[in-house]
């Protein structure tokens, strides 16, 4: 006998314990009982970057495992005053930029290998934007200082890795009205 309660899904997605390739999103919807907490539908969605406004996989280059981001550190000075216990702190109330790689893949035919590098290093030295955000924190940005490329390694015949290091404000921004996010305890 059916519970009458009990709501049946429409379809199933097998979602791997460690899934870093892709992003769970949860709608919810207006038929969704409100004891269901963060919805009732969920769309499978392949985890990437876009910087200047244009995704990696339109460029061809995947994410390999998400980005570890550090947390900003403020600028503090620490000076030692002779007959002093202890030192004195200085503190600029300002922080420092931040950096951090992303791992990215590609697949090339072998002739097309180092083109598609070059293709790559166009779009991520280009001016533009300079705005990076990830699919799974769509409503942040980040503005890029500069990004260095780092090597293009040759893992097979037909695939290549780069690791660009990227250097940021140390602030994330709000898509919504581009305004930086400086609190952290309200978030």
């Amino acid at each position: 006998e059916r519970d009458p309660g009990r709501i049946e899904p429409t379809h199933r997605i097998r979602w791997p314990k460690d899934c870093e390739q892709y992003t769970k999103i949860h709608y919810k919807r207006p038929e969704c009982p409100p004891e269901i907490k963060g919805g009732c539908a969920m769309i499978h969605q392949p985890y990437d970057l876009y910087y200047n406004g244009e995704s990696a996989a339109k460029h061809g280059v995947y994410v390999v495992r998400r980005p570890d981001i550090p947390a900003p550190e403020e600028k503090v000075e620490y000076v030692e005053v002779r007959g002093r216990n202890g030192s004195l702190t200085v503190r600029e109330k300002t922080y420092q930029d931040i950096e951090f790689e992303i791992e990215l893949n590609y697949m090339a035919e072998p002739e097309l290998w180092a083109e598609t590098f070059r293709a790559v290093k166009k779009w991520l030295l280009s001016d533009g934007s300079r705005e990076l955000r990830f699919t799974d924190d769509p409503g942040f940005f980040r503005k890029v200082k500069g990004i260095t490329m780092g090597t293009n390694e040759r893992t097979s015949i037909r695939i290549g890795k780069i690791t660009p290091t990227f250097r940021c404000d140390p602030f994330e921004y709000l898509m919504a009205g581009r305004n930086p996010v400086t609190d952290y305890t309200n978030l």
